[in-house]
C-alpha cells in the first residue's frame, strides 16, 4: 500500500516555551508581522511573551490586530498589506484557528499576488515567508497543518487554501494561555479535534502512518470530553479547569491536527461549514451536530470500520456516541425545511466530499441535514 507521511513543523510544548526558546525566533527575519485578535492574545499574556521573545532577540515586529472569528478574504488582504508596507518576512499567528490560519494566508499574500479563485489553487509561485502558530485554544490543530479556512461571503461559504509552503516552521504549545477559556470555547474546540482525529480515521487519503496519530487523537480527546463533562455537571468554574486537562487537550488537538495534514478532512467539515456561515454556529459545535447523522449515516454503510472507530472511543455505536454528545449540549431544534436543501447543494460542492469514505446522494445529504438538530434559541 502506497504511503506518505511530511509534517515539517517544529513543536514545542510546555510552561514558557516561547520566550524560553526565543533564540529560534531570531533566524527566521527581521521584522515579525504578528497576526492575532483583538482581545485575547492581550488578555492570555501570549502577545506579551511573543514581543518579549523577539525584543530580546532583536527582531522588529508590527501587529495587525483586528482578525476576526471565521476570517474574511478581505481581512486578510488587509493584513497582508500592511505586512508589506512593514516589509515584513515572517509572520506570526497567536490565537485559535482563526488567527493561526490568517497567519498562513498573510504570509502566502506578502509574496504572491493571488487574486480570485488563484487564491485557493495551491500555488505559491514565490517563496512563502516563515511561519509561527501560537494556539490559545485547543481545536483546530492549524498549528500543525497546511491550511487556512477562510470565509468567502460572494460564495457563502468558508473554503481552504493549502499547500506545503502553509506548514508552520515553529508551533509553541503552551496551556498557559488557555486557562481563562470560557466552557463554551473550551467545550466547542474539544469537539472540534475530536471532529478531526474521527474524519482523518475515516478519510479516503488515511494511510498506515496517519492512522496511529488519528487514533491517538481520538482516544485523547474522547478523555478530554469525559472529563470535562464531569466538571461541567458539578458546576465547576471554567477558569478552574485544572492545567492538566488543559494541556492535555492542547496535545490532542495537536494530534488531530498532525492527522489531518495527512488526511484532509471530510463532508462533515463541509456541512459544517454551512452552519457556520449561514447560522453563526461556532465551527466546532456546527460540526459535533452533525456528527450523530453523520456517524449513523456511516455506521449502515460501512459498519466494520465505524465499530472499530466507536470502539476507540469507547462506545458501542453511534447512537451510544449520541447519547454522550447530548450530556455536553442540547439539541433540540430541527432545521427549517427552506434551508435543509440549499445547505446540502452548498456542501455537496466542497472538495472534503470527495474525501468521504463512500458516495452520498444529494439526497441521503439533505437527510442528515433533516436529522441535525440545533441548540434551542
Amino acid at each position: 500500500m502506497p504511503t506518505s507521511y511530511f509534517m515539517p513543523a517544529r513543536i514545542l510544548s510546555g510552561k514558557g516555551c516561547v520566550k524560553e526558546h526565543a533564540s529560534l525566533l531570531a533566524g527566521m527575519g527581521r521584522h515579525a508581522l504578528i497576526v492575532t485578535g483583538r482581545t485575547s492574545a492581550r488578555a492570555n499574556g501570549a502577545l506579551a511573551d511573543t514581543v518579549a521573545a523577539l525584543e530580546k532577540e532583536n527582531v522588529s515586529w508590527s501587529l495587525f490586530d483586528r482578525i476576526e472569528a471565521n476570517p474574511s478574504i478581505e481581512t486578510i488582504r488587509e493584513a497582508a498589506a500592511l505586512g508589506r508596507a512593514q516589509a515584513s518576512d515572517m509572520v506570526i499567528g497567536i490565537g485559535g484557528g482563526s488567527p493561526m490560519d490568517a497567519a498562513k494566508a498573510v504570509a502566502a499574500l506578502l509574496t504572491n499576488p493571488l487574486e480570485g479563485d488563484a487564491l485557493f489553487a495551491g500555488f505559491y509561485p514565490n517563496p512563502v515567508p516563515p511561519i509561527v502558530c501560537i494556539p490559545t485554544t485547543a481545536g483546530t490543530g492549524s498549528e500543525a497543518t497546511p491550511y487556512a479556512i477562510l470565509t468567502d461571503h460572494a460564495m457563502q461559504t468558508k473554503r481552504n487554501m493549502g499547500g506545503s509552503e502553509l506548514f508552520p516552521r515553529i508551533a509553541f504549545l503552551d496551556a498557559s494561555y488557555m486557562m481563562g477559556l470560557p466552557w463554551s470555547t473550551t467545550l466547542n474546540t474539544a469537539l472540534d479535534a475530536l471532529s478531526h482525529a474521527a474524519e482523518g480515521f475515516l478519510a479516503i487519503r488515511g494511510t498506515a502512518l496517519s492512522e496511529p496519530f488519528a487514533v491517538t487523537g481520538l482516544k485523547q480527546m474522547i478523555q478530554v470530553l469525559r472529563e470535562l463533562a464531569v466538571l461541567w455537571k458539578e458546576g465547576v468554574p471554567a477558569d478552574e479547569i485544572p492545567f492538566v486537562i488543559r494541556e492535555s487537550a492542547l496535545i490532542g488537538s495537536m494530534f488531530g491536527g498532525i492527522t489531518i495534514a495527512q488526511t484532509g478532512t471530510t463532508l462533515l467539515h463541509a456541512m459544517g461549514y454551512c452552519l457556520t456561515y449561514c447560522r453563526n454556529i461556532d465551527h466546532g459545535l456546527a460540526n459535533a451536530l452533525l456528527m450523530p447523522a453523520y456517524f449513523e449515516f456511516l455506521e449502515k454503510k460501512m459498519p466494520d470500520r465505524m465499530k472499530l472507530l466507536f470502539g476507540h472511543l469507547g462506545f458501542s455505536s453511534a447512537e451510544a456516541f449520541t447519547s454522550f454528545l447530548k450530556t455536553l449540549f442540547v439539541m433540540m431544534e430541527a432545521l427549517p425545511e427552506s434551508d435543509i436543501d440549499a445547505y446540502a447543494a452548498i456542501a455537496a460542492k466542497a472538495k472534503n466530499m470527495s474525501n468521504t469514505p463512500v458516495p452520498v446522494s444529494l439526497t441521503e445529504l439533505s437527510g442528515m441535514f433533516a436529522a441535525c438538530r440545533l441548540p434551542s434559541g
